[in-house]
């Protein structure tokens, strides 16, 4: 489409967009999908497009010169918006777009099962390594929250070292409830993967657990137990339990 010429259809339809917050389709004359956008206000944003040139990118005025139509999806909010755009430019891949082609623009949740002791964390790059993806989130709060919230559920480790078992002592997350610590031995790993499996039930990670194989321990595991049916231990596993900070057992007999 010339920069100097609107058509009457497009003309129309500029008229008609409403003020609210949604995603915009822009397409060629062969119907093919060029451009995804997102604005606050559609009709402003949309309008933009077609106005005087002048300040305009070069990228801009080589889009408007290809743009034969266009829709447009009324969403809730600009959350919202952000997080369709983003799922349509996957889908369609537009030619003028950019960004998010590659997914490293908004915040996913990650699970890397690929791990023996998996963990969840945030990351902005998909990347095909047999990791399960969530998302993406509207912003970087809004995916913190909800990590920090099924993390005080669900005590999976946070932590990026080599789990041996063999640590002298648990981390901060282990007495605040964070972790239940199989860098000590504390836990078993059938135990870490019922934490695994619960989580799923809140944060949708059925996939993710049901792909990953706890691996058996190599280590003695005569520390205290953590159990996710009881939330302490029980009376005779540990002389100790009272103390505030957990101590291992000796291997000497008690004969």
């Amino acid at each position: 489409m010339p920069a100097t010429t609107i058509p009457d259809k497009i003309r129309q339809q500029l008229a008609n967009l409403p003020a609210k917050p949604g995603v915009y389709i822009m397409r060629n004359a062969q119907g093919e999908v060029i451009y995804v956008g997102k604005a606050a206000k559609l009709k402003d944003r949309v309008r933009s497009y077609f106005g005087s040139p002048r300040g305009m990118e070069p990228k801009t005025i080589a889009l408007r010169k290809h743009i034969d139509d266009f829709e447009y999806i009324v969403v809730g909010n600009a959350g919202e918006a952000l997080i369709l755009e983003a799922t349509l430019i996957k889908r369609h891949q537009p030619f003028f777009n950019i960004r998010l082609k590659d997914d490293k623009r908004y915040p996913y949740l990650k699970v890397d099962v690929q791990n023996p002791w998996p963990r969840v964390y945030i990351t902005r790059r998909i990347e095909k390594d047999g990791a399960r993806y969530f998302g993406p989130y509207a912003s970087a709060g809004s995916v913190r929250n909800t990590l920090d919230l099924v993390k005080k559920l669900f005590p999976w480790r946070s932590c990026t070292k080599e789990i041996t078992g063999k640590d002298a002592r648990p981390c901060l997350d282990y007495y605040i409830k964070r972790c239940i610590a199989p860098c000590t031995a504390f836990c078993t790993s059938e135990e870490y993967a019922e934490v695994v499996s619960k989580e799923r039930a809140t944060m949708s990670f059925a996939a993710c657990a049901s792909r990953w194989t706890p691996p058996r321990p190599t280590w003695s595991t005569n520390a205290p137990r953590w159990s996710a049916t009881r939330s302490r231990r029980s009376n005779g596993q540990s002389s100790a339990s009272s103390s505030a900070r957990p101590k291992r057992k000796t291997s000497t007999s008690t004969g």
